[in-house]
């Protein structure tokens, strides 16, 4: 496996909505000469229509098998970052998928910060569309915690920049290239 980790030189990052998979992403692709791939960005591209729309006529079940769809093309593609969407850790086969895509970075971020990050934002997150958005937060990290810890490093972005987040992936990026280097001479 890590020959083909190696070959692919991708990066996944995972995490809640609002820990700052797309921004981070978008700059760490820049920076490291990768194309910048956004999970949610495809579904609306390929659906034609934003994912709040998608929620609200089609459902989450509609959304994830959309989701599930989009994760089997994008691991075949080379030197991505790939943002997958929060929830896209839900489903089993899309964790398998996304290890045999490359590196894999949780981003993670306090509760309270998610909410100040994402305010006013609702229209394009519709988990949150209800009372007390702290308390859905809070569950539904919860309800997603295990699945964010089946990546290979996690960087808590709660007080630090997105320059300081990209910085430490970068690290993150050069130990598991390291790492891949040191258990093909053993």
């Amino acid at each position: 496996m890590a020959g083909k980790l190696e070959t692919r030189n991708n990066i996944v990052l995972i995490g809640f909505m609002g820990t700052g998979k797309t921004t981070a992403g978008r700059l760490l692709a820049e920076r490291t000469g990768r194309t910048f791939v956004d999970l949610d960005e495809e579904i609306e591209r390929l659906l034609g229509m934003p994912v709040s729309a998608i929620f609200a006529q089609y459902g989450e079940s509609f959304f994830r098998e959309q989701e599930q769809q989009i994760i089997r093309q994008i691991i075949c593609r080379s030197n991505i970052v790939f943002a997958t969407g929060g929830g896209a850790v839900l489903l089993e086969e899309n964790i398998r998928n996304l290890q045999q895509c490359g590196l894999i970075i949780t981003l993670k971020c306090q509760p309270e910060v998610i909410i100040k990050r994402i305010v006013g934002d609702t229209a394009v997150r519709p988990l949150l569309n209800r009372e007390n958005r702290l308390q859905v937060i809070t569950e539904l990290l919860q309800e997603r915690c295990s699945r964010y810890e089946t990546a290979n490093f996690c960087i808590d972005t709660s007080l630090i920049s997105t320059d300081e987040v990209v910085k430490k992936m970068e690290d993150l990026i050069t130990i598991w290239k390291d790492s891949i280097l040191l258990a093909k001479s053993i």
